[in-house]
């Protein structure tokens, strides 16, 4: 769906809102002031979430020290294995606005299944010359509280293999992959900790990841 929305947009920038969400009546001039002032390809801000059950607000915060930030595409991507440690909205598909021109030869992954908005936004930015950030929560990200019940196999697997995917892309062209195979890493035995607490039905599961580590390590 949101590739036939990408081939089917006239207009010069392109957004994405999930049904299930909302935004505030100023999600698209901030993103676009942000855009125009900076001549950047792609804008981001951030977002707070509604959760169903409780009916309550919660923000999404982090102090930067900034009310915006401009990087190009090598500084967003030597900073984001970083940045994605406490602020997913790099990652998430929403909270951004992007120049139409930058999706002339992206688009989403759909034989991924999981983990298409991460590989998404990864290539654009690889591909991009300016990236702001807007320190403004205008997107609600609806959510209740059986999101984070369940273990979704095939979910960590396809952040898992497109995290890996985008290793292997900027070693290709030259770029420092410390930091990421680092965090990698340290999300691989955070999940190994996981599975070894959840049912015997994740074992093959925790084969492959022990696997990586070991591969990743290099020992």
């Amino acid at each position: 769906a949101r590739n036939l929305g990408i081939e089917r947009s006239k207009g010069e920038y392109i957004t994405f809102i999930d049904s299930d969400d909302w935004v505030d009546s100023e999600y698209l001039e901030v993103l676009y002031r942000a855009l125009i002032e900076e001549q950047a390809d792609i804008a981001i801000s951030t977002y707070k979430q509604f959760n169903m059950d409780d009916n309550c607000y919660y923000v999404h915060s982090y102090q930067r020290g900034y009310d915006r930030k401009v990087f190009t595409n090598k500084e967003l991507i030597a900073s984001l294995s970083s940045l994605e440690q406490y602020d997913s909205t790099y990652v998430f598909v929403s909270c951004k606005l992007v120049s139409r021109e930058l999706l002339k030869y992206n688009y989403f992954n759909c034989s991924t299944g999981y983990g298409e908005d991460m590989e998404f936004w990864y290539k654009l930015y690889l591909t991009s010359r300016k990236i702001v950030y807007e320190n403004k929560d205008t997107y609600i990200y609806r959510t209740n509280n059986d999101d984070s019940r369940h273990f979704e196999e095939e979910k960590i697997r396809g952040y898992i293999q497109q995290r890996l995917n985008f290793i292997a892309i900027i070693a290709a062209r030259g770029m420092n992959i410390r930091t990421h195979v680092d965090n990698c890493i340290k999300y691989l035995y955070f999940l190994e900790r996981k599975l070894l607490d959840e049912e015997v039905q994740f074992a093959e599961m925790l084969m492959w990841v022990r696997e990586i580590i070991f591969l990743l390590e290099g020992e």
